[in-house]
């Protein structure tokens, strides 16, 4: 009998091409059927992103959070929502806006987050938005900020100031605040500790970059 010869680069080879792949997203769109074609922008979009996020808050060696990311489209009211494994995203929203893509990574960065309520609400959705914003779709939005405006407001004008922070004073600041609201032990000390000033003064620091 003649012995069977494997090459071991093409067995390689075959044992990649047939490997589980690392996650999965999967799709649901039945309860909203006139969002199939933006359920599969979104999907696109979520595969090319989840591990991207992960990295970005995270680094390279972290195990992605959730095997499967759920993406359920639905009549409800608002925008979307995270869970722990997914998003669940208004039939009503896509309907009227068809082009918020952004809104997918905005709401996949909390499910990387899953800080479970332990970050301060303005950090948790500044980094959201600064990962829609600053790396997801930088240059797309102008924030018009007022003597009135705060940091404290959360979302996009968060998001523009952690990312000011990070290029003028710590450019590991999005990894050391996401890794502290993790796991719990943030605090609002963390950014005298890092940049050598509280978030009011570098607020004012910011403000005076923006009216020039």
């Amino acid at each position: 009998m003649r012995a069977k010869i494997i090459c071991p680069v093409f067995a390689a080879f075959a044992a990649a091409a047939f490997a589980e792949p690392a996650f999965k997203v999967e799709t649901d769109y039945a309860a909203a059927p006139q969002c199939e074609a933006f359920a599969k922008q979104a999907k696109t979009i979520a595969e090319e992103w989840y591990p991207k996020i992960n990295e970005i808050l995270f680094g390279k060696d972290r195990p992605l959070p959730v095997p499967v990311v759920h993406l359920k489209f639905e009549p409800m009211k608002g925008v979307a929502h995270a869970t722990n494994d997914g998003i669940h995203i208004s039939a009503d929203w896509i309907t009227k806006h068809p082009e918020d893509k952004g809104m997918v990574v905005h709401e996949l960065t909390h499910v990387v987050q899953d800080y479970k309520g332990k970050g301060e609400f303005w950090l948790t959705e500044g980094i959201a938005d600064y990962v829609r914003y600053e790396r997801y779709e930088p240059g797309t939005q102008k924030w018009k900020l007022t003597e009135k405006s705060s940091y404290k407001q959360g979302y996009g004008i968060a998001g523009a100031f952690l990312a000011w922070i990070e290029k003028n004073k710590n450019a590991d600041i999005i990894r050391k605040l996401n890794a502290a609201c993790r796991d719990g032990s943030y605090k609002r000390e963390m950014f005298k500790e890092l940049c050598g000033a509280d978030t009011d003064a570098l607020w004012a620091e910011y403000m005076k970059t923006q009216t020039k």
